[in-house]
């Protein structure tokens, strides 16, 4: 009986032992869990976009300005510069009576020059003058010029222009005149006038005064 005992309680004990070995070997290994995946880094924040406006290219002035002068060049080549001297082609030519008026020993008269074209002219200064006989020859003629002071005239179509001329009638030699040429500054055209005012004396010396305005 007492063998048996043992012999079961024996068994038990290794039965018992079994069990807590395999539980404490179990307990040894523990619970294996799944490993987590590794973290990516978080991407890289995208660039910021920044959206920059220039601003729109100012006009200058200078187009506007280039094309004002091709615009004044043409109006010019069609209508003619105002600066343009008056040539004898454009104007007639007369002698009238002067309102300062003689003085006794010297005559006056003066010379009025109108615009008959289409187009402006400038008379601008003295007038040349030369007085002629009866078949338009030359004769002794001296111009002295005053000291008026003068200024460009611009002469629109109808517009006139006087020069007065004055001479002395008693001091020898004097000249029967007949005929005065007269040429207009900045001309070479010569305009033929008639001459019936009598003698220039003084050798033919005739005072000239420059353009100015006809009134």
């Amino acid at each position: 009986m007492p063998q048996q005992y043992r012999g079961e309680f024996g068994s038990r004990v290794v039965t018992g032992l079994v069990v807590l070995g395999l539980s404490a070997s179990v307990a040894s290994c523990g619970t294996v869990l799944p490993q987590a995946a590794p973290q990516q880094p978080a991407p890289p924040p995208a660039p910021a976009t920044v959206t920059v406006t220039e601003p729109a290219e100012q006009e200058t002035s200078e187009p506007r300005q280039q094309d004002s002068e091709d615009e004044k060049s043409t109006q010019e080549n069609e209508t003619g510069s105002a600066e343009d001297p008056c040539a004898g082609e454009d104007v007639e030519a007369t002698l009238n009576p002067s309102r300062r008026g003689d003085l006794g020993t010297e005559n006056r008269t003066v010379v009025t020059v109108t615009n008959t074209s289409s187009d402006p002219c400038t008379v601008d200064g003295f007038p040349a003058v030369k007085l002629t006989d009866e078949s338009g020859g030359p004769l002794p003629t001296d111009r002295r010029r005053s000291m008026e002071s003068y200024s460009p005239i611009v002469l629109t179509p109808g517009a006139g222009a006087d020069s007065y001329l004055s001479w002395e009638v008693q001091t020898s030699p004097c000249s029967d005149a007949n005929g005065l040429q007269v040429t207009l500054p900045g001309s070479e055209d010569v305009v033929e006038l008639n001459w019936k005012l009598g003698a220039v004396c003084s050798n033919g010396l005739l005072d000239v005064g420059p353009f100015v305005e006809h009134r």
